[in-house]
């Protein structure tokens, strides 16, 4: 008497990712005998500790068929390609007054690409310093000038490092040095 179950009958896994699927007997599990996939490039297998371990490709979509003895199951397997870091961008004020704060942030783009930690540094701290949390950062303004923010990850992505430089100015009011254009916009975008 043959009762063919699969611990799983759909997976959804991202690029890169493995899970293990058992072959069982009605709640035995049995080595199988009957072990393919109608697009390799999408998953891939191999035997693993009496299982069957099933590694995500491209993205797309596969259907397994698994068995024993003459008996089969199919399981679906549908492998999400994950949104990959490009650039990063900053947004915020630009223009700051001294003594005032202004507050910048950091954009990961593409939309839908995974966030990482992040140094921030400021060229010049007579002319604004900085205090960082996480991918924003407070800008206060100490003096009148030009300074450059810069937001570089900590650890390499994909084997590169990815940063970001914007202009910030900082005016004194009772100076008579007040801006007119407010906008900020990444001056500089480094890929290192």
């Amino acid at each position: 008497y043959i009762d063919l179950q699969l611990s799983k009958t759909e997976l959804r896994l991202a690029s890169g990712e493995k899970a293990v699927l058992y072959v069982c007997n009605g709640k035995t599990p049995v080595v199988p005998d009957i072990i393919r996939t109608s697009d390799q490039s999408v998953a891939s297998l191999s035997m693993e500790n009496g299982g069957v371990c099933v590694t995500a490709g491209d993205g797309g979509t596969a259907t397994l068929t698994l068995g024993f003895a003459g008996h089969s199951a199919q399981v679906t397997v549908t492998v999400e390609q994950g949104v990959e870091l490009e650039y990063i961008t900053v947004e915020g004020e630009s223009y700051v007054e001294v003594g005032e704060n202004i507050y910048v942030t950091a954009v990961f783009l593409p939309q839908g690409a995974p966030e990482y930690p992040l140094t921030w540094k400021v060229d010049d701290p007579s002319i604004a310093t900085i205090s960082a949390r996480g991918n924003s950062c407070t800008v206060t303004g100490v003096s009148p000038g030009e300074t450059y923010i810069l937001a570089r990850t900590v650890e390499p992505v994909n084997g590169e490092y990815h940063s970001v430089m914007a202009l910030i100015t900082v005016y004194d009011k009772t100076a008579g040095s007040e801006p007119t254009d407010i906008n900020l916009s990444a001056y500089y975008v480094e890929l290192m």
